[in-house]
């Protein structure tokens, strides 16, 4: 996400420059290596080896799990989830910074799809929705659940990412889940092909600008 925060800004810097093309290199290896990641296999087994919970390294999970291997089975499958609703939520990234512009989306390559993009905000806010609320874990996944829910007109996924923000807002009691539920508020941020509405990163854009004293910290 560092990564792709600093490529946007020189993204958008190169956008209003005349003699200046922007090189989509690094931003495609950034993609390509999430498009390839794939979870350690004790991540991703459709099956539980218990005998190998109990035997295998722990660090990293919390210090009950390493005495209780049901524990740890669940977290392990919290740890899975969160990763995957970040992938495809930065994959949703790629695809509507740098590859669909409004006004001018055929200048930077192929304008994204918006299928694509869709289908990625669907399957990081099923992620989001597979840990549990729980684990605190869960709570780390606002910006992917931003992202995601900004992409969808599906109003059942809509909710489910109301219902996020609104639980996570009355359980740890930060005011960045209330306000990420106000920005959704203004006529649901994200405007695909031809939706109606404004696109996230100009309401970001007009909502952060210098003379604001408000921060939008998604996390």
């Amino acid at each position: 996400m560092v990564q792709l925060g600093t490529y946007a800004r020189e993204f958008e810097l190169a956008s209003h420059m005349t003699c200046v093309t922007f090189d989509m290199g690094p931003v495609l290896a950034v993609e390509k290596a999430i498009q390839e990641w794939r979870p350690p296999p004790q991540y991703d087994d459709s099956d539980v080896d218990f005998t190998q919970l109990e035997n295998s390294d722990t660090t990293g999970l919390p210090d009950d799990c390493g005495l209780d291997p049901v524990q740890a089975a669940h977290y392990i499958q919290d740890l899975y989830h969160c990763a995957q609703a970040w992938r495809f939520a930065l994959l949703v990234y790629i695809e509507r910074v740098f590859k669909w512009r409004p006004h001018r989306r055929r200048r930077h390559g192929e304008q994204a799809s918006q299928a694509r993009i869709s289908l990625f905000a669907r399957k990081a806010l099923n992620n989001v929705t597979c840990c549990r609320r729980t684990a605190m874990i869960q709570k780390q996944l606002l910006l992917p659940v931003f992202l995601a829910a900004c992409e969808t007109e599906d109003e059942g996924l809509r909710e489910e990412a109301r219902e996020y923000c609104s639980w996570w807002g009355r359980k740890s009691r930060y005011d960045m889940f209330v306000t990420t539920l106000g920005l959704w508020g203004e006529g649901w941020v994200g405007a695909g092909e031809g939706g109606g509405g404004s696109w996230w990163g100009d309401v970001i854009d007009q909502k952060s600008r210098v003379s604001s004293t408000r921060q939008y910290l998604f996390g």
